[in-house]
């Protein structure tokens, strides 16, 4: 696709600016949590109601949302198609009253919400549960601007019954517009297809503008029944700014791309962490660009500080740009079904793979590393189990002694996956060096 400099420039300028949404008009009581729609918002108010009498009125409208599951009822003609489900068509914020506490649930009998070009929408702490779509975005299909901010997505699904354009992509979220996901969880989401090969996104597809921050995409899939099935976690054919996030156990069918990441647009992914993701028969699970004669040559990726470890199958497969800064990708294996482990890190067939501070365990296949690493240290020497504290994204914290302390090339990023400062003495040699990888180790 066009990566032109000026487009991107304006892109993150854009992502950069993202706030809250503008001052509030009007607040709206919505007085229940059962379904029903009778035209008025009145003290007998519904989600849906109120809803539509925001969409129906000018300025922007806030809905404050009690504790309590919010569960849509299946759409007959009257109200529309069930795979529209909840419309924003104005300037819309829900807030809830915490992830556990508050859940809009669509019973699995439609999609959640459908934003609409122009418009916006903001929806903080809530859960969007059991969204279900026959094309795309199982829990939200946003056109506008749409913001999640301590959202969780969990259990949402498309199950695409015919082949027509889009159907099959974005598990829980297809995105064509601008897209800022702050610490949030995308969990359990699913996009499946009996009828097309191309499933895109068991969690997240974007071809639009995504900017997501702190934040876990784990447990996706995509799949078509057992062949195929693109991006387990994320496809990205848009613009895609990941920073301080993870993604971990997604996966994606036998003969798919890209476990937790494929990408066939720009995507730039920093201090973030890929584990555990589970891919077969050599095919990747961050997979930049797409094998010739398939869409997605024009692809470019950006990693800096991003550990890649203890994945299923090939850490890294480039088949277009990639540029790794200070990342470690180590610990990905392939078991046969005769129980044999093959080392399976980098497989590079691109035009273009550059590194400048790439910790690599040993195993070939095309790609470049500054250090090299024997990958049987990696769990003994290098790096600790995966670990999270409440609330913050999975991720490999350094071993002590760990030859990645301090072993970065060039700048650091200004702070690590916990966004704790970047660089730090962390082998205590009086010198504050960056670490490799998503981890920054303190000084002992």
């Amino acid at each position: 696709m066009a990566t032109d400099p000026s487009t991107r420039t304006a892109f993150l300028s854009l992502l950069l600016g993202l706030a809250s949404p503008a001052a509030l008009a009007e607040d709206i009581r919505v007085s229940k949590t059962g379904d029903s729609d009778d035209g008025v918002c009145n003290a007998d108010c519904s989600l849906r109601e109120a809803i539509a009498y925001a969409a129906a009125q000018p300025g922007s409208h806030r809905l404050q949302l009690a504790e309590g599951r919010y569960v849509l009822d299946a759409i007959d003609a009257a109200r529309g198609t069930a795979d529209e489900g909840l419309v924003v068509s104005g300037e819309l914020t829900l807030i809830g009253a915490g992830t556990g506490s508050t859940v809009i649930d669509g019973g699995s009998n439609g999609r959640l919400f459908s934003v609409t070009e122009g418009a916006r929408l903001h929806l903080e702490q809530l859960s969007l549960r059991n969204g279900r779509s026959a094309t795309r975005g199982g829990a939200l299909l946003n056109q506008g601007e749409t913001t999640l901010e301590h959202v969780e997505l969990r259990d949402n699904h498309v199950y695409a019954i015919d082949s027509g354009p889009d159907h099959g992509w974005g598990g829980a979220i297809a995105n064509y517009g601008w897209l800022d996901i702050r610490s949030s969880r995308l969990i359990d989401n699913q996009a499946f297809s009996e009828t097309t090969d191309e499933v895109r996104g068991g969690g997240l597809y974007n071809a639009g503008q995504l900017r997501m921050r702190n934040s876990t995409l784990e447990h996706n899939s995509s799949s078509n029944g057992v062949d195929n099935g693109f991006g387990g976690g994320l496809y990205n054919q848009g613009y895609a700014d990941i920073a301080r996030s993870a993604l971990v156990r997604n996966s994606q069918g036998e003969g798919g791309l890209g476990a937790a990441i494929l990408n066939t647009g720009v995507l730039r992914l920093v201090n973030s962490t890929l584990s555990a993701n589970q891919t077969y028969f050599g095919r990747g699970v961050l997979v930049n660009g797409r094998p010739q004669g398939q869409s997605g040559e024009g692809a470019q990726a950006l990693l800096g500080n991003v550990t890649v470890a203890n994945n299923g199958n090939y850490g890294l497969m480039n088949f277009a740009s990639m540029a790794v800064r200070n990342s470690l990708v180590a610990g990905n294996r392939y078991i046969n079904d005769d129980s044999e482990v093959f080392v399976r890190n980098c497989l590079n067939q691109g035009s273009y793979f550059n590194v400048r501070g790439l910790m690599l365990g040993s195993d070939g296949h095309g790609c470049s590393a500054d250090l090299p690493l024997d990958d049987a240290r990696t769990f003994t020497e290098v790096l600790e189990a995966l670990s999270a504290a409440p609330g913050a994204p999975a991720l490999h914290p350094l071993r002590p002694g760990s030859p990645a302390i301090d072993a970065g090339v060039g700048t650091c990023t200004a702070s690590d996956q916990r966004k704790l400062p970047r660089p730090q003495d962390g082998n205590g040699d009086g010198v504050a060096g960056c670490d490799l990888g998503a981890y920054e180790r303190a000084a002992p």
